[in-house]
């Protein structure tokens, strides 16, 4: 490693350009409003994701190759003392970290940083569900010590907020709600029309949480629903053949990048985003294709999660779903055929519009936090 001075690195637990924007939107927020120099992200080498990002505005990025990816034990407890070597060699005044789990690098740093903010983009109930009971024990007990190290949490979803809250006692002056939210893009109408079809999309993981047995299911002529992602879940093989059979108003197109995706967006009727509430972790999601799908005008149609229903009920900017039935989703559905081309779609869209001009943006969520960030005056 050569020696060059960095202000800021950002650790980053997934590869950055097909998931969790905010980790990029965040690091250029941060480094725009502390007037930070160099900075520096380190992001996993996750195989099946190819690189999409750019190095610019004095940004790096450098991939960390791992033998296992750091989802597993394995890949993480190789990824965190690469990382920890490279903290300790740069020694950078502000660390970022975009998981509960990258904290535990903070008790080996060989020096002080003047400010760490910890992203929670993944709740600690989902990071511990898979542990056995005394590793729980272990990182609870880990986790409690090591968080009053880290000077800001930030949550995208209240409720989340709450329940790590209770997990590993944060002090509450330390937590800001920010929503999962996009770039405004300040489209009007007619941006949002212009080459737009008839079809719904989906985009992300498919399983049955994602309710992939609805759409297979849901059978007609008149409703076309194309989807992109990556088949998962212990059914994913059942799955795809079961897909690959069904010849009605479903297609596969394959997996894009968080940028082939945006390009492409707009031109769609709707947007599906729900999952399957089988966990405080899904039920209280804050889905970042929810928030792009208002920022470029396309109708979310969406379960009850909680968030989502807040934003839809003050905005009237989706089609929010009664439950999470298969009824309820048919329903839904219909409706969305029935009234696209419509005036009340049109409505729809216009208050997507109005929702990321007004609060459901990056800018307005970064706001909330400027305040915390001045009051540190950690470049003195």
């Amino acid at each position: 490693m050569t020696m060059e001075k960095i202000s800021a690195i950002c650790v980053s637990d997934i590869s950055l350009g097909f998931g969790s924007p905010q980790i990029m939107y965040f690091v250029k927020s941060i480094k725009k409003h502390l007037n930070l120099d160099n900075i520096k992200i380190y992001e996993p080498d996750q195989n099946e994701r190819p690189i999409e990002h750019r190095n610019t505005n004095s940004i790096n990025i450098e991939r960390i190759y791992t033998e296992f990816p750091i989802y597993l034990l394995e890949g993480l407890l190789a990824y965190l003392p690469s990382v920890l070597d490279r903290l300790n060699f740069h020694k950078p005044q502000v660390i970022i970290l975009s998981s509960p789990k990258l904290m535990m690098v903070i008790p080996f740093l060989k020096y002080k940083p003047k400010y760490i903010v910890c992203l929670m983009l993944e709740s600690l109930e989902f990071l511990l569900e898979n542990l056995s009971a005394w590793k729980k024990i272990i990182l609870i007990s880990a986790l409690k010590i090591i968080k009053n190290k880290v000077d800001l949490f930030i949550f995208p979803e209240e409720n989340r907020a709450i329940l790590d809250t209770n997990i590993i006692n944060i002090d509450p002056s330390k937590i800001k709600i920010v929503y999962n939210a996009a770039n405004k893009k300040n489209l009007t109408l007619d941006d949002c029309l212009k080459n737009r079809k008839k079809i719904i999309l989906y985009s992300g993981s498919i399983s049955e949480d994602s309710f992939l047995n609805y759409m297979l299911e849901y059978n007609s002529s008149n409703v076309i629903i194309e989807l992109f992602g990556i088949f998962e879940g212990k059914n994913k093989n059942k799955n795809k053949k079961n897909f690959y059979n069904y010849n009605h108003n479903l297609i596969y197109s394959g997996y894009l990048s968080a940028m082939q995706l945006n390009e492409r967006r707009k031109q769609y009727a709707y947007s599906i985003c729900m999952w399957r509430p089988t966990d405080n972790h899904l039920l209280y999601a804050a889905p970042n294709k929810f928030f792009e799908s208002i920022a470029d005008g396309v109708v979310p149609i969406v379960a009850p999660h909680p968030q989502c229903k807040l934003i839809i009920l003050k905005y009237k900017c989706g089609i929010l779903l009664k439950d999470w039935s298969y009824q309820s989703f048919k329903e839904a559905l219909d409706y969305a055929n029935a009234i696209y081309g419509t005036d009340t779609y049109y409505e729809l869209v216009k208050n997507c519009l109005q929702a990321s001009n007004e609060e459901v943006n990056w800018e307005h969520q970064f706001y909330h936090i400027k305040e915390n960030l001045s009051e540190c005056n950690f470049l003195n």
